[in-house]
């Protein structure tokens, strides 16, 4: 399918790359929800 190996390497590594920024997005969107949950329970006190 694909004729150089070079080629492949590439497509594996950006495959790669852009599951570690979607893994990164993720948790910093879950990090910024905990954030505001946290911030709400200390201003109801």
């Amino acid at each position: 399918m694909i004729s150089n190996p070079l080629f492949f390497v590439f497509i594996v590594v950006l495959i790669i790359w852009i599951g570690i920024a979607l893994l990164l997005f993720r948790i910093d969107r879950k990090i910024s929800l905990v954030e505001k949950e946290v911030s709400e329970a200390l201003d109801e006190k």
